[in-house]
């Protein structure tokens, strides 16, 4: 949000005006050249020069240069990005259509909600080859989204764009864009996959249900639920997510959507997995491999048997973990889901460990973990290490668990405090002489 009040305001040429204008109806608290040309109706140079201008007449402040988005602009006045404070800005845009009438007052809003929309999905499809995309209604086309080369720099500009996308999710909801609301958290999939911002991925989630069934679209209430349900696991809310993956199962048969139906089985027995219960996630997890195979999901099943794996892992069945385990990241490496190939990996030397084959264990480790380097999860990374460390306590090498446990608790103390919780929480058991082993294998 802007001050169009500023005495610079005044001083500015017709188009350095409107960029002002444009700028003061955004909720966001910086913007960068892309963001600028695509709210403005603008080409890059011509945003460019505008903000410029805008900084040497006082009115952004210059933030640097940012190494994904160029060069970022304050606005001054801004009133940060909470939800609430939308209702603020609101106001403040009444008055400034007040003194300054606006035929199109929402439209750099729409323009740039279009804008993000294009640029996230562009990133989704290229992160996640089982994304569906559902209908796209674009008010505003952009002439200018990103085009993504690879898996890096998607993943790199959502991370960068986190703060604009929330923003703007927040500010779709409170202005009635229900559409760009829940489609909009929709193609951010990727970004609540690989960053875990949990608060975020929940309240985003809750926005775009309730917009998506303002809508009255049913595909997309069923999309929405199943990855809020997701968000609901990893944040270990488990009898929440329960209900939640329920509820898509039961709409999904009704919708005759059979892919629905098997991922939504598949999460479920995932659920219950990450409980603890896998006696309880077994056969939903060996329904959905089913339907899945049925339906020629290749990418599918080979998930499907990674959680099978790592039952049989749980349960003590490490012989058809492993075979589990190296079908499925065969599968992965063939259909180049490099981040699930590295997943299936990193459980597959657990499961050789487990089976006393440290040598081929600690090989696979070390290769799933530059893996995860190389697509840039953190979260992951911080896993392997705690592999490593699990792995050599179990060989006595007390120095080296201490270091690998130490690296992965700092790593999920920037990724992932619900799994920093979590291996503070083991490693205090296995300090305590009253646990039994079956607690160790069950927090494998």
């Amino acid at each position: 949000m802007t001050d169009t009040s500023h005495p610079g305001h005044a001083a500015l040429d017709d188009s350095e005006a409107h960029v002002h204008r444009c700028l003061a109806r955004l909720p966001f608290a910086d913007v960068d050249v892309e963001l600028t040309a695509a709210a403005c109706a603008l080409r890059g140079r011509a945003a460019g020069e505008a903000l410029a201008a805008l900084a040497d007449a006082g009115l952004l402040e210059r933030h640097g240069r940012h190494p994904v988005r160029g060069p970022v602009y304050g606005l001054r006045g801004a009133v940060g990005t909470h939800p609430r404070t939308h209702v603020d800005q609101l106001g403040r845009l009444d008055r400034l259509d007040h003194e300054e009438p606006d035929p199109v007052a929402g439209e750099p809003l729409r323009r740039a909600l279009d804008w993000l929309l294009a640029a996230a999905t562009a990133a989704a499809h290229l992160l996640d080859r089982g994304y569906r995309d559902l209908d796209r209604d674009h008010h505003h086309p952009p002439a200018d989204a990103p085009a993504f080369t690879t898996a890096s720099e998607a993943l790199a500009w959502l991370d960068a764009q986190h703060t604009i996308l929330m923003a703007a999710v927040r500010a779709a909801h409170a202005a009635g864009l229900h559409g760009s609301t829940w489609r909009l958290v929709h193609a951010m999939r990727p970004c609540w996959t690989a960053f875990h911002h949990y608060p975020g991925w929940l309240e985003a989630h809750e926005l775009a249900y309730d917009a998506a069934q303002r809508c009255g679209h049913a595909s997309a209430q069923r999309e929405i639920l199943r990855t809020w349900g997701v968000a609901l696991r990893n944040a270990g809310r488990h009898a929440q997510a329960t209900v939640a993956f329920t509820r898509v199962i039961a709409a999904a048969r009704t919708a005759g959507d059979e892919l629905g139906v098997a991922r939504a089985l598949y999460e479920l027995g995932g659920t219950h997995l990450d409980a603890n219960h896998p006696r309880q996630s077994e056969p939903f997890l060996r329904r959905a491999r089913g339907l899945l195979r049925t339906l020629g999901d290749v990418r599918g099943v080979a998930l499907c048997d990674v959680c099978l794996g790592r039952v049989a892992l749980v349960r003590d069945r490490p012989t058809e973990a492993i075979t589990l385990l190296s079908e499925a990241r065969a599968a992965l490496v063939a259909e180049r889901h490099a981040f699930d190939a590295a997943r299936a990996l990193a459980w597959l030397g657990r499961a050789q460990a487990h089976d006393g084959d440290y040598a081929t264990a600690l090989y696979d480790l070390r290769l799933a973990h530059d893996e995860f380097v190389a697509v840039g999860s953190s979260r992951w990374i911080a896993r392997v290490r705690e592999m490593l460390g699990d792995i050599a306590r179990e060989q006595h090498r007390l120095a080296d668990a201490a270091r690998f446990h130490a690296q992965a608790l700092e790593m999920y103390g920037r990724s992932s405090p619900r799994d920093a919780k979590r291996l503070r929480r083991h490693l205090d058991g296995l300090k305590a002489p009253t646990d039994s082993p079956d607690d160790d294998r069950d927090r494998v």
